[in-house]
């Protein structure tokens, strides 16, 4: 069988955490086997907001799915979503949700939408990372899920395994803290790999990665034997009010 492409996104305007948490999943990814994976941090990125002028809707390709906006690396990172049989995104907790650089990039896949939901079947799996213990990692992730849900992904939990010593941390997907017990303040030096104490949310970073990749396998194998004719929608969509924005643009 072919190997299946994991893709994990770090969301982070700095390095620290998420990078390092979203690069623990894809390493637990490849440890099942037939996996290759490839890492995209947004920090150092430019990714322009949405302009909602739906032009996409009318002029998107698989090279350009924003072609209202080329000068940012938007296309790029949604080339890359394309390409993926499973998608990792790693997100720290800003204000109780997502930080502005993963918002823009999610807002912008719009121009993805645009060319028949191609990420539909693609397996999705998120991962966040807060300074508190309870601090807006559920809130979080469930901005995360929500976006994979518009897409029509297929959305995982971080898999059968319940460590009876330490619990897998959370059902929803990687969830850490920065620092264990206790948190360790920001600005520090040590904060910014702080998460990697968190042996119970790194449990949920393993188990995400793992559980991603394992869905993303066996998803690809079924749609490889199952014929179109017996798919609920074809692999490629249309629909009406996509040829209305595309008219009124």
């Amino acid at each position: 069988m072919e190997k299946v492409r994991i893709l994990g996104i770090a969301g982070s305007p700095r390095k620290g955490n998420t990078e390092y948490l979203v690069q623990k999943a894809l390493e637990a990814a490849e440890s099942i086997g037939g996996v290759v994976t490839e890492f995209v941090s947004l920090r150092g990125k430019l990714i322009k907001p949405c302009k909602a002028d739906y032009i996409c809707f009318k002029k998107a390709t698989p090279e350009a799915p924003c072609p209202s906006i080329t000068d940012d690396d938007g296309n790029e990172v949604m080339r890359k979503m394309l390409k993926a049989d499973g998608i990792l995104v790693g997100c720290p907790v800003y204000w109780g949700g997502p930080t502005a650089q993963i918002k823009a990039l999610f807002d912008r896949t719009v121009g993805l939408e645009s060319l028949g939901l191609p990420l539909r079947n693609k397996v999705g799996g998120a991962i966040t990372v807060a300074y508190e213990r309870n601090g807006g990692q559920e809130t979080t992730i469930f901005d995360m899920i929500r976006w994979m849900m518009v897409h029509d992904m297929i959305v995982v939990s971080v898999g059968p395994d319940r460590p009876a010593k330490t619990g897998i941390g959370s059902f929803w997907g990687g969830i850490c803290t920065q620092g264990f017990p206790y948190p360790i303040p920001s600005p520090t030096k040590e904060a910014r790999t702080g998460a990697l104490q968190d042996e119970v949310g790194i449990n949920s970073v393993i188990g995400i990665g793992k559980r991603v990749a394992e869905a993303a396998k066996l998803i690809k194998a079924g749609l490889g034997v199952v014929p179109e004719k017996e798919l609920a929608w074809p692999h490629k969509l249309s629909h009406e009010i996509w040829d209305i924005y595309a008219k009124a643009t």
